[in-house]
């Protein structure tokens, strides 16, 4: 393997969200779903984020 070429999984993250623990499982569930709708695939990449966002 090259040593100057650093492999895509190394450099990036997809998108990590971290549930509420104060919300139900299914407000949590339900706020993953409007972000899943509403969302490119790729725009929470290398991002935590902290639910709810609503």
């Amino acid at each position: 393997m090259d040593e100057n070429v650093t492999p895509a999984y190394v450099t990036q993250i997809p998108g990590i969200f971290l549930l509420n623990p104060s919300l139900s499982i299914g407000e949590n569930i339900d706020e993953l779903i409007l972000i899943a709708e509403g969302s490119f695939d790729d725009e929470y990449q290398d991002q935590i984020i902290h639910l709810p966002m609503t």
